[in-house]
């Protein structure tokens, strides 16, 4: 089947990620229904094969095998799943659909090849089950058919090509009113085979946006100019705009007044196959003496900025960035980044997207800019879209030698007001506080939920809080 040679070559070209399930011989054979294979089956000899690659003698191998395998297949897609923890329901049942991402909920649903009975009519009361899902979640549920089970959903139930009006309109109620939807396992990941590759951020920020992205670009302004982002940072918001096709024949202006990152986004744009070799020959061994020499070795480039040592800086702040503990830059009053070292236990590039992010930031209309966010206004004009992602109050900001103060706060509320004076269309990110709100009491205030994967406080990690978008234009 050529999805299963798609994905086999995927997993080969992986270098990030270390699976232990559909690497195993059968393993993607099983899932999608391979005809030649699964011929050869008999139900000792599937329920044998099946045990053995879980590891144990469990009865429960299907559900296991089929859960474990989904979900190293959409950390192969960089689509990261977890275990749903359950809501009630409003007669106090708990309600614990398989997994759960930013965007949906999966429940999976596989059955053996060889294993005679009716077990497999259950999936037909599943969105009776899991009825209020949406409701609890906010979130459209999958039930995704693999092995044996999309076979029947196919051929026997008919719920991919229903053979009667009454059947469409049962699925479409499901699709349409509670937000469930079956699709086999081959649909979903040919989708995902589908999508244009997605750049990502090459540098991991604290304050980055990625885990609540798909609730940000819900208030993303429909119509602008150009586009101005004078906190970069990672990058994250501006790679979800350009990937969404949101900045195309728009002029882009990223900025950031600290040095060394930008440094480091010049030469990914200008010097990408030196900066890539010096990183494979010079900066991939991860050890903590290495790391601390690097340490002092970047603390001392980072004050000799000239262009011949623009390679240098930007290799040492790769390398700091991807083994310091948990991806942080912080600097102490001298100005010098005092990080611990992280443990990891490799080290990864992604010379790929290193590489599509060199291609993107060499569009013409992409202008870099190391400078305070107070130094951008002489580009900006009226109808121009400016996002601001400062860093936020009341939680870490010591991103160089000078803490971002309530001082500091004000002035970006200056600058927010000059550019909406400007007739701009602005949006910013900050924490949810009293001082935050009051400060933007006269602009449009929405709250988000959000998880900050970066902490210093791991109980914190993970936690649910809540932050603030504030916008000068009605949704």
């Amino acid at each position: 089947m050529c999805i299963i040679n798609a994905l086999k070559k995927l997993i080969s070209q992986n270098t990030k990620n270390t699976f232990k399930y559909i690497i195993q011989p059968g393993v993607l054979e099983w899932i999608f229904n391979d005809s030649k294979w699964v011929s050869e089956l008999t139900q000792s000899k599937e329920k044998e094969w099946g045990q053995k690659v879980i590891g144990n003698l469990s009865n429960q191998w299907t559900t296991k095998l089929s859960e474990y395998s989904f979900k190293e297949l959409m950390l192969l897609f960089d689509k990261k799943v977890v275990k749903c923890k359950g809501k009630l329901s409003s007669n106090g049942k708990k309600i614990v659909p398989d997994f759960e991402s930013e965007e949906c909920l999966y429940e999976i649903k596989a059955r053996t090849y060889t294993t005679s009975g009716t077990a497999g009519e259950k999936i037909l009361g599943t969105p009776l089950k899991y009825s209020e899902c949406y409701r609890l979640f906010n979130k459209k549920l999958y039930i995704v058919c693999m092995s044996y089970q999309m076979e029947e959903a196919i051929n026997d139930f008919n719920l991919f090509n229903p053979k009667s009006d009454e059947l469409t309109t049962i699925l479409d109620f499901y699709d349409n009113n509670l937000n469930i939807k079956y699709i086999t396992i081959k649909e979903l990941f040919e989708n995902f085979l589908n999508e244009p590759i997605k750049t990502t951020p090459v540098i991991k920020w604290a304050g980055g946006k990625r885990s609540i992205m798909s609730q940000l670009v819900n208030y993303i302004p429909i119509s602008f100019y150009n586009y101005h982002e004078p906190f970069f940072g990672g990058g994250s918001v501006f790679l979800e705009l350009y990937n969404k096709n949101l900045l195309q024949d728009k002029k882009i202006y990223l900025s950031d007044a600290l040095s060394p990152l930008m440094i480091t986004y010049e030469v990914i744009k200008n010097n990408l196959l030196t900066l890539l070799k010096e990183l494979k020959e010079s900066y991939n061994t991860v050890s903590k003496e290495i790391y601390e020499q690097n340490k002092i070795d970047f603390n001392k480039w980072k004050f000799e900025i000239h262009k011949e040592n623009y390679v240098k800086i930007a290799c040492l702040f790769l390398y700091l960035n991807k083994t310091c503990f948990n991806g942080l830059y912080r600097e102490n009053k001298s100005g010098l980044f005092n990080v611990p070292f992280g443990k990891p236990k490799h080290i990864n590039y992604n010379e790929e997207n290193l590489t599509n992010l060199s291609n993107i930031l060499n569009s013409a209309n992409i202008c870099l800019n190391t400078c305070d966010y107070n130094l951008t206004l002489d580009n900006i004009q009226t109808g121009d879209f400016v996002y601001l992602d400062p860093p936020y109050h009341n939680t870490f900001t010591q991103y160089t030698k000078d803490s971002f103060t309530e001082f500091d706060q004000q002035s970006v509320y200056n600058y927010f007001q000059k550019l909406d004076k400007l007739g701009c269309k602005v949006m910013l990110s900050n924490s949810n506080t009293y001082f935050i709100k009051n400060l933007y009491q006269n602009y449009n205030i929405y709250e988000l939920d959000v998880k900050r994967l970066i902490n210093s406080d791991l109980s914190q990690r993970n936690s649910k809080k809540t932050e603030l978008v504030i916008t000068n234009y009605q949704m």
